[in-house]
């Protein structure tokens, strides 16, 4: 009597339908879990795997292993090697090498994303570009899209003299030490202190010149738009709350623009609101959009 298998977890179905142009990337990992599948329950008889894959793979891949006219004889064949080996022709056609080194050189680093994992993403398409020397293309696209500039010149100072783990390994050093160093000062983000509208500065100060202003707009998008005075001399001004109630709101020349505002010398950053900006952008601000990385927290939040 034939033991009972254990086919609790079965692998979800193949999605044929899914992204045409990387069907063949997702069949490749289809097969790499239903393999693990079929090891982990210890399923060894080749007429079992074959079952199991038709079944596991849906309709839709049944469908079309029955339109390739794959005849399987038990006795002389391997049933589930026939049966893969003619799947495997039908998904994975010959790649476009040219096609697959240009998305390999197209991978980029996310904001939140290590270098280890970065590399990660290279190793993984590296498999569909049949480089000659697989480490030395990671490498070169590393150095060239590492995010951290910092990290780039430390790159480019060991040259050849370091090879993809070397490199691997300093990124690793190099990102624990951030870490570590933003851990002993404190909150590595910025905050902006918070300013009650029914408050008045103590009596006093005047306005600060010290450095150059500097104001983010920070809008529904996730943009950021820097604009920078232009100040008439070498000097570089910045205008802090005073106390003197005239002094409240200042003149600020934004992109060409002036704007009547309060400057909280407290804060790294002052922000507009969106009615100012819609009003600054009628008036013709000159100003360059980037996307903003950092994170702005009123002052004493605790979420951070």
């Amino acid at each position: 009597m034939a033991s009972r298998l254990d086919l609790t977890g079965l692998p979800k179905t193949f999605d044929v339908p899914g992204d045409p142009s990387r069907i063949g990337e997702r069949w490749k990992k289809y097969i790499r879990g239903f393999q693990l599948y079929i090891d982990g329950r210890a399923i060894t008889q080749s007429f079992q795997k074959y079952s199991l894959l038709l079944s596991c793979a849906g309709e839709d891949v049944q469908d079309i292993f029955e339109t390739l006219g794959v005849a399987v004889n038990q006795e002389t064949e391997d049933p589930f090697a026939v049966a893969l080996g003619a799947l495997n022709s039908y998904f994975l056609p010959k790649s476009n090498v040219t096609y697959e080194r240009h998305l390999f050189r197209q991978i980029t680093q996310a904001s939140n994303e290590t270098v280890d994992q970065y590399c990660t993403q290279f190793r993984s398409k590296s498999k569909t570009c049949n480089f000659q020397d697989v480490d030395g293309a990671i490498k070169d696209q590393l150095v060239e899209g590492v995010r951290s500039t910092t990290l780039r010149r430390k790159f480019l100072e060991k040259g050849d003299s370091a090879n993809l783990a070397d490199l691997l390994h300093l990124a690793r050093v190099h990102e624990q030490t951030q870490q570590q160093a933003l851990n002993m000062g404190g909150p590595s983000t910025e905050s902006v202190h918070k300013l009650d509208a029914h408050s008045r500065p103590p009596a006093g100060a005047g306005p600060t010149s010290t450095t150059r202003p500097k104001v983010h707009q920070q809008a529904a998008t996730g943009s950021t738009s820097s604009c920078y005075s232009e100040p008439e001399s070498d000097d570089e001004f910045v205008f802090g709350v005073t106390d003197n109630h005239k002094a409240e709101k200042v003149s600020v020349m934004i992109g060409g623009v002036n704007v009547p505002m309060i400057i909280d010398s407290g804060a790294i950053v002052n922000v507009i609101g969106r009615d100012v900006w819609e009003d600054m952008k009628q008036n013709g601000v000159k100003c360059t959009m980037m996307k903003a990385d950092k994170k702005i927290y009123a002052y004493g939040s605790t979420h951070h």
